[in-house]
């Protein structure tokens, strides 16, 4: 079988969609699950563990889509050691000709917390997880899972013109 050119840049567009959906998928379970833990009875340091997992996996699945975007359209990953902030950066930013931004700058520094905490539980894993710090982070993140959920659906609608 051989793909025409327009035929498979289709075919990617329409894959890249897909593969957001899974990302997104995943990030909201552990959205859910972390805002489940508001309503644990467990103690303080056996909810801030597992706060402290799905926050982490909340963020990283997240910036699973930022990673699929930007290699995609954005010719690659930033590099360097502030990588993770750039790309987080990245995606509110226009690219003429290219993509539209992902995130609105507001969401964008709602969202760099959630990377900045990840960053301290992964790099200071002798730091002690602390629950009452952790608590508003969860609270935050109804509102700011609809938010994302807005953008992702806003994005999807982009690739989906692309693919036509």
């Amino acid at each position: 079988m051989n793909v025409t050119d327009d035929e498979s840049f289709r075919l990617r567009m329409l894959s890249l969609s897909a593969a957001l959906t899974e990302d997104w998928e995943a990030a909201e379970k552990n959205s859910v699950r972390a805002q489940q833990l508001l309503k644990a009875t467990c103690s303080e340091e056996l909810r801030a563990a597992a706060a402290a997992t799905f926050l982490v996996r909340f963020y990283t699945g997240i910036e699973q889509i930022f990673q699929r975007i930007a290699q995609e359209f954005d010719g690659g990953l930033p590099a360097g050691p502030a990588w993770h902030r750039e790309l987080l950066m990245a995606m509110a930013r226009n690219i003429p000709t290219s993509r539209p931004a992902f995130l609105s700058p507001a969401v964008r520094d709602r969202l760099d917390e959630y990377r900045e905490f990840r960053h301290r539980v992964i790099h200071a894993y002798e730091a002690e997880l602390d629950w009452v710090a952790m608590r508003p982070l969860i609270e935050r993140l109804e509102s700011l899972t609809g938010e994302l959920r807005e953008a992702l659906n806003r994005f999807k609608e982009f690739l989906e013109k692309l693919a036509q």
